[in-house]
């Protein structure tokens, strides 16, 4: 998909600025969590901008974080999903 296309579906289905919710499911081990807050926060520097929850699964081996963003625009929006995908063992980012 392109940026345009990713931007207008963005902007037909959100008013920004808004709430947005992003969720990451990796592997637990090496401070998984922290590295996805981290280049959110990184991404939006707004100390209110970024808010986070994890759980774990009944193992441990892998957790699931929910970053709650409070965004400005699409390009925002796009800028954390980008920070996101390189990050050592993230298996789904939705």
């Amino acid at each position: 998909m392109t940026d345009e296309r990713a931007r207008e579906l963005l902007n037909n289905t959100h008013a920004f600025p808004c709430a947005y919710t992003v969720k990451a499911i990796g592997l637990a081990a090496e401070d998984f969590t922290h590295r996805i807050v981290g280049a959110a926060q990184a991404t939006l520097p707004r100390a209110e901008a970024v808010k986070h929850t994890v759980r774990h699964t009944p193992n441990g081996q892998h957790a699931a974080v929910t970053l709650e963003l409070k965004v400005d625009s699409p390009d925002e929006v796009m800028a954390i999903y980008r920070s996101l995908q390189p990050i050592k063992g993230l298996k789904v980012l939705l």
